[in-house]
């Protein structure tokens, strides 16, 4: 008498390879690092040796950091090619089609995955790009940008959610007033009012839009049975530090900014409801996959006993297509990798401050700007800093122009966060 049989291999295997020195990092020849590292800048090699070492998994990471740091030390034009190479690469995912979803497959462990950000993090590499075609008086690409990164706030997995960062709106509704489309600029001024009541729109008389950040960036943390629980370390020490507000005087006279986004706030919340942790689906999936796996198997190893014992062929091939189903819905557990990515763009600030002001008022005028920190009780000087930015982004016309400043330092490690 025959019976349906049922074997499962596994097979282990180890190499002696040192390999990389750091996990998911590859070992590089220096003939091929030297090619890469054809034209740019000699500060930021070291980073880039890192991008080249983790490849397309951190790519975009690695686009987002520095990208940031050539921002902030205004080479612009560096930081313009790292943010479109990112947004070609989050469009590729975050699109509404099938490939984009293959990505976002749950057969895949979170920490593999080829990173492309969270939402609020997508939405500010667009906001950056936009801030530089700003710059550079291309006020339809900014205003595309700004849109672009709305777009990206919206989804989430598969998921939409409102689009309510004031921050895009705002500068949204600025390129376009500055390139003449007042009802245009109308529009996005109320948006973006709508979610922060404390902007201030413009008078038709300034031309000059003063973005202010301070701050540390979300941190993303993990927890739960498989670590598959993601949520936002907005409790620890970090999460308050630096968090400054601008202050800049001319002639005696303050400049009001307005904060006009919070990105701990975007962070841990989906179209304004707040959320205590992230990809719990996958764990839930994974145990009842377990617990349905064991049951077949049970079951199954109990049908073929019986039919073995009875001589019964029929009764043990069920028994056997049960065991069958539990392997495979076991496997489907194993192969479900629920572990949290908590990788995050680390040098992104926590606030957003905006203000207007016109170019005439810092001509030949005493300027002082500070960052004041109520927190830690401290006063950050940047007064020689922004009159700086002043000088060398002004343009001697009625255009319009924008200064960026941050109380963050204009350093970066050269490694994140590596699990």
């Amino acid at each position: 008498m025959k019976y349906l049989v049922i074997t499962v291999v596994l097979v282990l295997s180890a190499c002696g390879s040192s390999g990389p020195k750091y996990k998911y990092e590859k070992n590089l020849e220096q003939s091929e690092l030297d090619v890469f590292m054809q034209g740019k800048p000699v500060a930021y090699r070291p980073f880039f040796e890192i991008y080249l070492r983790q490849g397309a998994r951190n790519s975009v990471l690695n686009e987002m950091r520095i990208g940031l740091l050539a921002f902030n030390n205004a080479d612009y034009d560096l930081a313009a090619w790292l943010f479109d190479r990112a947004i070609v690469k989050i469009e590729t995912v975050y699109a509404n089609n099938k490939t984009a979803k293959k990505a976002r497959s749950k057969f895949t462990k979170e920490e593999v995955k080829d990173f492309k950000g969270d939402a609020y993090e997508r939405a500010m590499v667009y906001f950056y790009r936009g801030l530089i075609y700003l710059q550079n008086n291309d006020y339809e690409n900014a205003r595309a940008s700004m849109l672009g990164g709305l777009l990206q706030d919206s989804w989430a997995e598969d998921q939409e959610y409102e689009q309510d960062f004031a921050s895009h709106y705002f500068v949204a509704a600025w390129a376009s007033q500055c390139n003449g489309n007042d009802s245009q600029a109308d529009d996005y001024y109320k948006q973006a009012l709508k979610y922060k009541p404390k902007l201030i729109r413009p008078a038709k008389n300034e031309n000059l839009l003063i973005v202010a950040t301070s701050g540390v960036s979300p941190m993303k943390r993990s927890k739960g049975k498989y670590n598959e629980q993601l949520y936002f370390d907005v409790n620890s020490d970090l999460s308050t530090y630096k968090m400054a507000s601008p202050k800049l005087m001319v002639q005696r006279k303050s400049v009001s900014f307005a904060q006009s986004d919070n990105l701990h706030w975007q962070a841990t919340t989906r179209g304004g409801r707040t959320i205590d942790i992230i990809n719990e689906g996958k764990a839930v999936f994974k145990t009842n996959a377990n617990k349905t796996g064991d049951a077949f198997l049970q079951s199954g190893s109990g049908l073929m006993n019986a039919g073995r014992y009875s001589n019964n062929r029929d009764v043990a091939n069920v028994g056997a297509a049960f065991a069958l189903i539990g392997m495979i819905s076991k496997g489907l557990s194993r192969a479900s990798k629920p572990t949290a990515d908590i990788r995050y763009w680390d040098d992104l600030p926590s606030l957003v401050y905006l203000a207007t002001a016109t170019k005439t008022q810092f001509k030949k005028n005493p300027i002082v700007f500070e960052f004041i920190d109520k927190v830690n009780k401290s006063v950050t000087d940047v007064t020689a800093e922004f009159q700086q930015k002043l000088n060398t982004s002004l343009e001697n016309d009625n255009t319009c122009d924008v200064v960026f400043i941050s109380n963050k330092d204009k350093v970066l490690a050269y490694r994140h966060i590596n699990p």
